[in-house]
């Protein structure tokens, strides 16, 4: 993306925080200050000031796993208890006009900054973020990963990045009938968590998604998303290897390969929920110009997963997961939710990549994967998982053989607060 856009978009900005700071802005704030409690428990630890106008959150969230490969003859996992994810939130308001988020991670047994921006709020329909966050794209990639269906989610997220430094508008029109989000990031491979650039390109993103009957009278409907993200950019350096649902890396080019030129992705998805019922379905493609010594290839890697599961205890099912109707608790007296889930996905390399840009006998062209899952989710605090994934590979070992099977069982115990 070239340095003339980006001189649009500080305009841009420049002029909206003009507006922000106008009489009429300050007015549209304005109003009686509503009686408020300075310190109190609600999904975290909150403080506030007596007029509302500054707010802190303390949150987070603890995700406990145990992962156990089964048949691996050829030792490429290692069964293993690990801390998945430890993570700090900490958010907070001012002036009913400024939002910002941190949250660093202490799982893995490594430090890593996953979220650190500023939002500008002018209204639901416009918002402007800056700093490190997810890119828009990816459906199970947006999803929170305390609200994932299963443990852990599918390999299309292979395809789009994990978080990313930019800017970005971003909205709800029609009452939240239709989201948008689009900006400029510092660019980054597929998988990878940027903090930072290697050359001056720069990538473009956007996402619109509907829920075109949010607001209809027919609740058989309100659940209906539908959406379409991609992004454009040129890279230089790096390319991402693939990971299995068993966090394995699985793929990797060739040392000699690296990215030179055009990048693209396009990432259709969408979902239904009903009830107790939900689907999720995404595809991603991801196109990336590279080069190996003289040669030259546009090497395009395909994914798609689908999802269904079903909540047998009868409570609802959304995109943010869910909430027993009646939580296990000194108070409530009930036994949560129960959750069944089923999982397709798979992940397409590019034939065009072997052998000049990857070795065939040691990366597979193909990954399938069939996953099953069981949530018991106590109350909103409290969650019990169990993941079982069979993938299959095509390609990846000598002599033109497939890559052993990975057979993996998750187990997870998941605090939030």
């Amino acid at each position: 993306m070239s340095t003339r856009w980006l001189v649009v978009l500080g305009l841009g900005i420049l002029a909206h925080a003009a507006w922000l700071i106008s009489p009429a802005a300050a007015q549209e704030a304005g109003g009686e200050p509503k009686p408020t409690k300075p310190v109190e428990w609600k999904n975290g630890l909150q403080f506030q000031s007596d007029d509302g106008n500054y707010q802190f959150r303390i949150g987070g969230y603890l995700q406990a796993d145990g992962n156990f490969y089964l048949d691996d003859s050829q030792e490429l996992a290692t069964d293993t208890f690990q801390i998945r994810r430890a993570r700090l939130v900490l958010e907070g308001s001012f002036w009913k006009r400024f939002d910002f988020r941190v949250s660093p991670d202490f799982g893995l047994g490594k430090t890593t900054l996953f979220d650190a921006y500023i939002d500008l709020k002018f209204n639901e329909a416009f918002k402007l973020r800056t700093g490190k966050a997810k890119a828009p794209l990816g459906l199970e990639r947006l999803q929170s990963a305390t609200n994932l269906t299963l443990v852990e989610r599918a390999l299309p997220t292979n395809l789009v990045p994990a978080r990313d430094v930019g800017v970005q508008a971003q909205g709800e029109l029609r009452h939240g009938a239709v989201a948008y989000a689009a900006g400029v990031f510092n660019g980054v491979p597929d998988l990878v968590n940027g903090d930072s650039d290697t050359d001056d390109g720069k990538d473009g993103a956007a996402r619109i998604f509907a829920r075109p009957f949010k607001n209809s009278s027919r609740a058989g409907l309100q659940g209906l998303g539908l959406g379409v993200a991609g992004s454009f950019g040129n890279a230089e350096g790096a390319l991402a290897s693939y990971k299995t649902t068993g966090q394995v890396t699985y793929f990797k080019y060739l040392t000699l390969s690296e990215a030179d030129g055009r990048r693209t992705r396009i990432n259709p998805q969408a979902y239904y929920y009903v009830g107790p019922f939900g689907l999720m379905t995404e595809y991603v493609q991801s196109a990336q110009e590279i080069r190996n010594g003289a040669a030259r290839q546009e090497i395009r890697n395909r994914a798609y997963m689908g999802t269904a599961s079903w909540v047998i205890s009868g409570d609802k099912v959304s995109y943010e997961g869910v909430v027993p109707e009646k939580p296990l608790g000194p108070k409530d007296g009930g036994l949560g939710a129960l959750q069944l889930a089923w999982r397709y996905s798979a992940l397409r390399v590019d034939d065009a990549a072997f052998p000049t840009f990857a070795d065939p006998d040691a990366s597979p062209r193909r990954a399938g994967a069939w996953g099953l899952g069981v949530n018991w989710f106590l109350n909103y605090n409290v969650r019990l998982s169990l993941q079982y994934e069979w993938t299959k590979f095509l390609g990846g070992a000598a002599a033109g053989g497939d890559r052993e099977d990975e057979k993996a069982l998750f187990l997870r115990l998941q605090i939030r607060t």
